[in-house]
């Protein structure tokens, strides 16, 4: 059980870096010239917040039991908790990577900075949403430490959210480099090298 305990400290420990590395980094940022309306952004927010609830909740330690549908379909165990720290470590090296890469054009919403450049470097020459990417393996971490159904519905609306956004993202890149984002597009994927 110890070693249990160590890998779920891990994968905790991945979520406080990244709240702390964001919220330090957001300083940094430079000076949004146009944001998506606030539909836009509940469109995304919403799922992406009720899937971190429904993945936080959803624990049998909240709750002091376990349902028998948890316990029949996912099993429990220290693989499970090994797998959920690497998947919150890569997780956390990824979104630190793209958000160093991604400098002061970085947002936490759909915006144009000012004097925005297309940033196709580090892990953005090969997945066009890293951090997206990044922000689901980080879910997944807590699934696989939770081993719950209900935290499996919360990475898929986290997952959700995650593509409303960058669906919003795609659209006005597109129009803000309607020559380079085009061809962009064309050489990386989405969230998945070579697959989505």
């Amino acid at each position: 059980m110890a070693s249990w305990k160590l890998y779920a400290c891990i994968t905790i420990g991945c979520w406080w870096a990244f709240i702390l590395v964001w919220a330090a980094m957001a300083r940094s940022a430079k000076r949004s010239v146009r944001e998506e309306r606030r539909a836009d952004r509940l469109a995304y927010n919403l799922p992406t917040a009720a899937g971190m609830v429904l993945i936080a909740t959803s624990s049998p330690a909240v709750w002091g039991h376990e349902n028998w549908l948890t316990a029949l379909a996912l099993p429990r165990g220290l693989g499970f908790a090994i797998a959920s720290a690497a998947a919150a470590l890569a997780g956390l090296a990824l979104a630190v990577w793209a958000r160093v890469t991604l400098g002061r054009d970085w947002s936490v919403n759909v915006t144009l900075k000012e004097g925005h450049e297309l940033v196709t470097g580090g892990p953005y020459a090969r997945i066009r949403h890293p951090i997206y990417t990044a922000v689901i393996l980080l879910a997944t971490g807590l699934f696989l430490l939770v081993e719950s159904v209900g935290a499996l519905l919360g990475v898929a609306l986290v997952a959700l959210g995650c593509w409303i956004k960058l669906r919003q993202e795609e659209a006005l890149m597109t129009g803000q480099f309607p020559d380079s984002y085009p061809a962009y597009m064309a050489r990386t994927r989405r969230l998945i090298p070579f697959l989505l």
